[in-house]
């Protein structure tokens, strides 16, 4: 079974930062390699599903459309050369037939529509070059869905929704043979709408169990100070005006209006810096965005229960089994917040305890080998039907 996945590593400034530090040594590293040390990085639960794949067997490939060292190996892999010219030659014109008449004419006006257009026509090529039996995306992947719109008949196109359908540009559900979304919700949805689909949940990840001194008081990492994540800035601006809070992440247009909050920005973090990070704090902040609708979806909080460290978030009845095993702390408003976090800097044994029951309940039911194995089995199982 080969597979071809498609995904993103996020942040981008992050990954151009530990880039920057081993430049030479990835210089020299073939695709294998290069994929190898992304694995490393633990950017984001990309890596985690891939060797789910290869645990069973399966050939992965991963493709990181938006990092320009991977398509750089990518490209002398394949050896594929992309040129506008082609669209004058019979055999290659067909691969520029689903772009419109404006957007061939902007190929002359606009670079980004130019590189659009290179892009999607370099993937189709590789696509064909790979010849993958399953082509998974995991949303958003930065690559347009429009490029799959065609492809599900001869591969088997299997979608992970990581995000609310608002999040995606121009995405059609219909391009996709298998879907797996994080909110019950859409499973309804895409069932209803002749689409086989299955609820998807983020597992546990395995990090050492080297315990770091906890030298931070409250932290967070993710993005702030944009229209869909201000609920969440309101509430982190609150908790840096009466503590030591620092937050590393993507600083939205709105952070201007939270002059406390951007002092204590402390630049950019993912995959292994990140859970040092956590693994570091005292307390580990959590909210949601607010086409959320107050579902605890996210990612973080798996990252944060694996690290070992409390996890503070706001409440949400998805995590009652966590708050009866008392494996996180939840808050309902900002004064609570304010109020736990003062009470757990206090008391250390018991902030401890509920950190460590976090991690091992993660470790208990929030398996990412057993959930890989149930996506896996799902996959092979829908795959030989449509066969």
């Amino acid at each position: 079974m080969k597979i071809l996945k498609f995904d993103i590593l996020y942040p981008e400034f992050y990954l151009k930062e530990v880039q920057n530090q081993e430049l030479e040594l990835i210089r020299n590293m073939d695709l294998s390699a290069y994929i190898e040390w992304l694995y490393q990085q633990n950017m984001g639960y990309g890596d985690v599903i891939s060797r789910g794949f290869i645990s069973e067997g399966w050939e992965v490939l991963d493709f990181y459309n938006q990092d320009s060292v991977y398509f750089e190996k990518i490209k002398k892999k394949s050896r594929i050369k992309v040129s506008f010219f082609d669209i004058f030659f019979r055999k290659k014109r067909r691969d520029f037939f689903r772009f419109s008449l404006q957007e061939l004419l902007g190929f002359f006006f606009s670079k980004k529509t130019k590189n659009l257009i290179l892009n999607e026509v370099f993937i189709i090529r590789f696509i064909k070059y790979y010849n993958p039996d399953i082509i998974f995306l995991r949303e958003p992947c930065g690559v347009r869905n429009v490029v799959f719109e065609y492809l599900k008949e001869k591969h088997f196109v299997v979608s992970l929704i990581g995000c609310n359908i608002p999040g995606l540009k121009k995405w059609q559900m219909d391009n996709s043979n298998l879907i797996f979304t994080l909110f019950p919700e859409y499973v309804k949805y895409f069932e209803a709408n002749g689409i086989d689909s299955y609820l998807f949940e983020y597992g546990n990840f395995q990090l050492s169990e080297e315990k770091l001194e906890k030298v931070y008081d409250v932290t967070f990492v993710g993005v702030l100070g944009t229209t869909v994540q201000k609920q969440k800035t309101i509430v982190m601006d609150k908790v840096a005006h009466f503590f030591d809070f620092k937050w590393w992440g993507v600083m939205g247009n709105l952070m201007n209006d939270f002059p406390v909050l951007k002092k204590s920005w402390q630049g950019h973090a993912a995959g292994t810096k990140m859970f040092d990070i956590y693994k570091s704090s005292k307390i580990v902040l959590n909210d949601y965005p607010f086409n959320a609708k107050g579902g605890a979806s996210n990612i973080r909080i798996k990252e944060v229960l694996s690290s070992g460290s409390l996890l503070l978030t706001r409440y949400s009845k998805d995590l009652d089994l966590l708050i009866e095993k008392k494996a996180l702390v939840t808050f309902e408003n900002e004064e609570q917040c304010l109020e736990l976090i003062d009470y757990y800097l206090k008391n250390e044994i018991e902030r401890e305890q509920i950190a460590q029951n976090g991690l091992e309940l993660s470790k208990e039911f929030f398996d990412s080998q057993k959930i890989m194995k149930r996506v896996n089995t799902i996959i092979l199982e829908k795959y030989n039907q449509r066969k």
